[in-house]
């Protein structure tokens, strides 16, 4: 788990906590996710530190992130 600011692109609700899941292919487990039924409430997107990730809600409506982890 990661904590930190909210990062550019990522569309998140504001609460007091975000969870984001460290993968290692961000492609194949977005396309996993949207295969499942997932919804998606923030696509892939490159960020500036060279790390890739996306958001989805679960059916209880919490939110996680999931991507690749470029510490700086």
């Amino acid at each position: 788990m990661t904590v930190g600011e909210q990062r550019r692109g990522a569309p998140l609700p504001s609460g007091p906590s975000t969870v984001h899941v460290v993968v290692e292919d961000p492609g194949a487990h977005h396309a996993r996710a949207v295969a499942a039924g997932a919804t998606v409430v923030g696509e892939l997107i490159d960020q500036d530190d060279g790390s890739c990730e996306y958001a989805a809600a679960d059916p209880a409506g919490d939110v996680r992130s999931s991507g690749t982890h470029r510490p700086g």
